[in-house]
């Protein structure tokens, strides 16, 4: 019986402190102050020199230990798309010479076919978007914005 009551008590613990299945809502990088806005608007303005102003699709990842990078769909050259990919070269909150963070890239073309399921895929992301619950535990992980469709 004691065991019983152990693994209910111990399930219910790691429970409530899971991962959500679902993405939630960022702030946007202008609503933040000192060293948090010096942050996002560097690592932003690196990450997306040279992408497109309307990306179809565009999805940022910063983790907490390692490089930051995006991932963006765009309309290239008229009819045609381009799936980017573009990555830092160090973390950018840990640079100890922030100017000196480079921009890695590459880009691909890719059909509409495919720019429309991942279109629709965004879709479905960002309908299951919820607000962020009244937990104020909060644990160090990645951050990702999903930008479009």
């Amino acid at each position: 019986m004691k065991i019983f009551f152990l693994f209910i008590a111990l399930t219910s613990f790691t429970t409530s402190y899971a991962q959500n299945d679902h993405l939630e809502p960022a702030d946007k990088p202008s609503d933040y102050s000192g060293i948090s806005k010096d942050y996002y608007s560097g690592i932003f303005k690196l990450l997306e020199s040279d992408l497109n102003d309307c990306p179809i699709a565009r999805y940022t990842v910063l983790p907490s230990f390692s490089p930051e990078y995006i991932l963006s769909v765009e309309k290239h050259e008229g009819k045609k798309f381009k799936i980017v990919y573009q990555s830092s070269s160090e973390n950018y909150w840990y640079s100890k010479n922030r100017p000196g963070v480079r921009l890695n890239n590459a880009s691909r073309p890719i059909d509409k076919a495919f720019v429309i399921k991942i279109k629709s895929l965004f879709e479905a992301v960002i309908r299951e978007t919820k607000e962020i619950q009244s937990n104020p535990v909060r644990t160090d992980g990645v951050t990702s914005i999903s930008v479009g469709a």
